[in-house]
């Protein structure tokens, strides 16, 4: 049998992170290094294909990521840096929220906390240290500090950091939100549910919150949580209703709770 394909070879400047795929929602570990794809006979490269690239959070459950040309990780790395700095000057002013060049309003702490990922990712996540130093004790920092551990797989220290952000700003739903995501992502519904209902209460209109709600009661089997939060969903968004698989989601959640599905036909 003659065994032939492809696969990435000469991997270099490996770094291994934690996050949820983009392309099949696990949350577990994340290898992000530089190679270049081979056509191989007998798992011996003989073909390049392509260039040299960067690997970005290849999934260790379904083995799915981004590539970028190697030569355009540094304009990348770049962008991401100057894409903090106004975060930092607005973390510095005490400022929530900023607004970008392209004039939309962002949120802080997300901005700041968001890069870290992709900073170790670009094998730049040396940088994350003298980011923090630059940051004033509050909300902001916590939730950089938060994304650092939960990045690096200490996500007890994670929760920690987002829960301390939360009680920093307690009219804040952001700390809320990525703390209720890494508690469901670690198992932990019950608690994640209690802080996402939470953020609910916050922004009643807010369809992601509730789409959230709605995952969790179904990971948890409380069928009447799963059509109480789709009812509101369909409600809030009637465009929703015409999505094929949340209405059989629905109707399969009635069915189980002995309810009719009043929400869509």
């Amino acid at each position: 049998m003659i065994i032939y394909g492809s696969q990435m070879y000469g991997k270099k400047e490996r770094v291994t992170t934690w996050g949820s795929c983009e392309h099949c929602g696990a949350y577990a570990k994340q290898h992000s290094y530089s190679a270049r794809k081979w056509g191989h006979l007998y798992f011996i490269p003989l073909i390049p294909m392509g260039g040299h690239v960067r690997v970005l959070f290849e999934c260790s459950q379904c083995s799915m990521g981004s590539h970028i040309p190697i030569e355009q990780l540094p304009a990348v790395t770049d962008s991401v840096r100057e894409g903090l700095k106004p975060a930092v000057a607005a973390s510095m002013a005490g400022e929530q929220t900023f607004v970008d060049p392209e004039g939309d309003e962002l949120h802080t702490g997300a901005q700041l906390a968001g890069a870290v990922s992709m900073l170790y990712a670009c094998n730049v996540g040396d940088v994350v240290p003298s980011l923090l130093e630059k940051l004033p004790d509050g909300p902001a920092r916590s939730l950089v500090e938060g994304s650092e551990y939960q990045v690096t797989g200490n996500p007890d220290a994670a929760i920690d950091c987002y829960k301390r952000a939360a009680k920093a700003s307690p009219e804040d739903v952001v700390p809320l939100l990525w703390l209720a995501e890494l508690l469901a992502n670690r198992g932990r519904r019950e608690e994640a549910r209690a802080v996402y209902e939470k953020a609910a209460e916050m922004q009643p209109d807010n369809v992601g919150i509730v789409a959230n709600l709605a995952d969790l009661c179904e990971a948890m089997k409380d069928w009447d949580g799963v059509c109480d939060h789709y009812e509101t969903l369909f409600a809030a968004a009637p465009s929703l209703g015409e999505d094929k698989k949340l209405v059989k989601t629905y109707k399969k959640a009635c069915k189980k709770s002995r309810r009719d599905p009043v929400a869509v036909q």
